[in-house]
């Protein structure tokens, strides 16, 4: 079995575009659509609950939409190198047990 982790961040705030965009040299990359087929067995979004760029309500919406599992990391901000999350081992311990599997 194959596991795919899906990692959205950027969407929302006053600086970073959401689903739409007014930004005139951003435009031609929006509306941006979700897909409809991950082309994954497993799909994993995880997000922070106080993400400056998304609100919750909105990965709950994205979460929904795709069906597939969330986890949320408590107090995680946003979540990339600069807040303090490099490699993720866990991630990695996954997908290397996947493939033992």
């Amino acid at each position: 079995m194959r596991k795919k982790a899906l990692l959205l961040h950027g969407w929302g705030g006053s600086n970073f575009p959401r689903l739409t965009c007014d930004i005139k040299e951003l435009a031609s990359f929006y509306p941006c659509e979700l897909p409809t087929n991950l082309y994954a067995d497993n799909s994993i979004l995880i997000c922070s609950d106080n993400d400056p760029y998304v609100n919750i309500s909105e990965i709950q919406s994205i979460q929904k939409s795709l069906n597939i599992e969330l986890k949320i990391i408590k107090n995680a901000g946003h979540i990339n190198a600069d807040s303090g999350f490099g490699e993720w081992q866990w991630i990695l311990q996954e997908i290397q047990n996947d493939y033992k599997n």
